[in-house]
């Protein structure tokens, strides 16, 4: 007797939601003193969380993690590697002064982060760099773009993929300000990463963005002058908006055509 076939070969996506509850649960429960050793102990501990959790939910649902996590090279040229990075920084730039522009500013949450790191320096400033900046920005694509994005993209196609994709990521950030612009990131890291074929480039941004914010904050870079008019940094917005746009444009063009790898 033949096996019958599988009726509904496409990922099952209730684990997407399941994991992505137990991950934001763990989270929850790190401890965390509003002091300079207090993020550090905090934000190690959950990129730590994050990377681990996404290897073995990826584990769980399909024999490898390496293909469940899109994990195989990207289908990018250079350029394309380039103008995304660049992109997502630009794309960071569009939403701090569009959100200044509208009367919201960063939100408590990301004020109290930039003071904790504001000085920083030495053996701190590293290991900031290596939590903040490398492992929650892995961590956080490793499970967001590759664990749940590519099982709900497959499911359900990629448009509506990426975006649950970029609100389940939004979620897991309780500031208001930081779920706006973790949304709008995520669409964009989700369409870099779904276009390439791979979640290495997503990794990228988001680690190029995260080290970025950490070494502003350390050494007081401000992009936005206190004189500054609603009306300047609204047309600056648009200005890194603008870019943002074109500079993913660059990274559409650049892929090059290859079979997407399967989703485990």
């Amino acid at each position: 007797m033949e096996p019958t076939a599988n009726p509904d070969p496409l990922p099952r996506t209730w684990p997407v939601y399941l994991a992505t509850m137990v991950l934001l649960l763990g989270m929850a429960v790190v401890p965390f003193v509003a002091t300079p050793g207090g993020l550090l102990r905090a934000a190690s501990i959950s990129a730590a969380w994050t990377v681990l959790f996404a290897i073995v939910a990826a584990r769980a649902f399909a024999p490898s993690a390496i293909d469940a996590l899109g994990l195989g090279p990207a289908r990018l040229s250079r350029a394309g590697w380039i103008a995304a990075v660049a992109g997502g920084l630009a794309l960071s730039q569009a939403a701090d002064f569009g959100l200044r522009a509208a009367g919201f500013g960063r939100g408590e949450s990301l004020e109290r982060l930039i003071s904790l790191l504001s000085g920083m320096r030495g053996v701190p400033l590293a290991v900031a760099l290596v939590s903040i900046g490398l492992l929650a920005g892995a961590g956080e694509e490793l499970f967001f773009r590759g664990f749940a994005q590519r099982r709900l993209a497959t499911r359900h196609g990629a448009a509506v993929g990426i975006a649950l994709a970029a609100a389940l990521f939004a979620l897991a950030h309780a500031n208001p300000q930081h779920s706006a612009f973790a949304f709008v990131f995520g669409c964009y890291v989700g369409v870099v990463s779904h276009a390439s074929g791979s979640v290495r480039p997503a990794i990228a941004i988001h680690v190029v963005n995260n080290a970025a914010s950490v070494l502003s904050s350390a050494f007081g870079f401000v992009a936005v002058d206190a004189s500054w008019s609603r009306g300047v940094l609204a047309a600056s917005a648009v200005a890194c908006t603008v870019a943002t746009l074109v500079l993913l444009s660059v990274v559409v063009r650049s892929v090059r055509v290859a079979p997407a790898p399967d989703v485990g």
